[in-house]
């Protein structure tokens, strides 16, 4: 079943949640604001210790089994870590799901690839409800134990189960998709609902984009595709820039997460460099908060002109939420060379917003080692960064007088990557 729900409100309720963070320190508090553009302008350093009191660092065990392509995503669950192998950057390479424990010793080849009752068509995994375990997406949702054992598999349809799309709450898989009503129709998402023993998908269109262009499909003879990433270290987040003379078209890269949880309920969406974040359940959607970023923000219409992105844009990278917390990453000018990086806090609790230099991250204030960039969360709220040995042999250049935290300074040169997990 399909249903429409239009958001006619939308432009007024950013007006009216951006008029009351500006009253007063409590209605900021309770607006859902979150002042990008006061943040940057006012930046200052950032340091672990605003994050938590502790930071560990737990390096992956490094066998024949257990090998981290050049190109991966990190997915944490309650009791272990699923690193999804996505392949190369140079093309081909490992495709697989490997499983870690805690501590970082390695527990199995989660699932494979392949055309048999029992296999996945990609490696990144969907956690749980409890986060105790994870679906694969496929002809099936196939579901695995992270010691590698098979759980059964789930029907599946449409956009349902898509990576990057798709989270499995309750008792339920919902998925987010954005696109047009019709071809030159206005912008939409739409929330796809299944039940995890369903062959029946829920449908709700939601139209929050207010545009005046005509959108109409792109054609491209001589194409140039560019494949930033987002700001955080060794993150998910990536983009596509496509060029054809003076038209661009920006877009999210194949493994960028649009649709995350929050806890174990909550569900939360934010389309592609889009300044407002959705609070989404199976047949609705409600404004969570939004990333003001001033005068430099980034509106439907100018995205949809196809234009050169002006320099004094401000827009959001990318996001790791907790239920106290939200740390971003944000960019002044497309990510390019030339660009201003910025990493930012907003407390959800005071409703303050700080920010500070990307390119220095948060400055580790606990073990005076290399900063640290958040990619992900654990279920528990502890916020989770990952290292190379490259990393660390660069930031050693840069810092020959640096001292290398004991649990990683026998390491290999080529060991696997190193977590890094900072909480209280």
């Amino acid at each position: 079943m399909t249903k429409f729900s239009f958001l006619t409100g939308t432009a007024a309720a950013v007006l009216a949640l951006a008029a009351a963070s500006c009253s007063s320190e409590s209605s900021e508090k309770a607006s859902g604001v979150i002042d990008v553009a006061g943040a940057v302008a006012q930046a200052q350093d950032l340091k672990v210790s605003d994050l938590g009191k502790t930071i560990k660092y737990v390096p992956l065990e490094t066998t024949d089994s257990s090998l981290v392509s050049d190109k991966f995503v990190l997915v944490a669950g309650d009791g272990a870590f699923l690193v999804a192998n996505v392949g190369s950057e140079f093309g081909g390479g490992e495709i697989s799901c490997l499983s870690f424990g805690t501590d970082g010793k390695f527990i199995a080849r989660v699932g494979h690839l392949g055309q048999d009752p029992e296999s996945y068509w990609y490696p990144l995994p969907i956690m749980a409800p409890d986060y105790k375990s994870a679906y694969f997406f496929g002809q099936n949702m196939q579901h695995y134990a992270f010691d590698g054992s098979y759980l059964g598999k789930s029907p599946r349809d449409g956009f349902i189960g898509y990576p990057g799309v798709s989270v499995a709450v309750d008792t339920m898989f919902i998925a987010v998709r954005n696109s047009r009503v019709g071809k030159y129709g206005p912008r939409v998402f739409s929330i796809y609902a299944e039940g995890f023993n369903s062959t029946v998908v829920d449908t709700t269109d939601v139209i929050p984009y207010p545009s005046d262009q005509d959108g109409g499909p792109v054609m491209y003879n001589e194409l140039r595709i560019y494949n930033p990433k987002g700001i955080m270290r060794n993150g998910r987040t990536s983009y596509q820039e496509y060029r054809e003379g003076n038209s661009v078209t920006y877009q999210g890269g194949r493994n960028l997460e649009s649709v995350w949880r929050v806890g174990k309920e909550a569900v939360h969406h934010r389309g592609v460099l889009n300044d407002t974040v959705f609070a989404i359940t199976p047949t609705s959607a409600e404004i969570a908060y939004i990333f003001d970023c001033g005068e430099g923000r980034l509106t439907q219409q100018l995205l949809e002109k196809q234009e050169e992105m002006p320099s004094s844009s401000l827009f959001v990278t990318d996001i790791v939420e907790t239920s106290d917390r939200i740390v971003f990453a944000a960019s002044r000018g497309w990510i390019r060379a030339d660009h201003t990086p910025y990493v930012g806090i907003y407390d959800k609790k005071t409703g303050e917003t700080r920010a500070g230099d990307g390119y220095k991250g948060f400055v580790d204030d606990l073990t005076g080692f290399i900063s640290f960039y958040p990619i992900t969360a654990l279920p528990d709220g502890r916020l989770v960064g990952l290292i190379t040995m490259d990393d660390i042999d660069k930031y050693l250049e840069e810092n020959p007088d640096a001292k290398v935290p004991a649990e990683i300074a026998e390491l290999e040169e080529d060991a696997n990557p190193i977590l890094v997990i900072v909480g209280d």
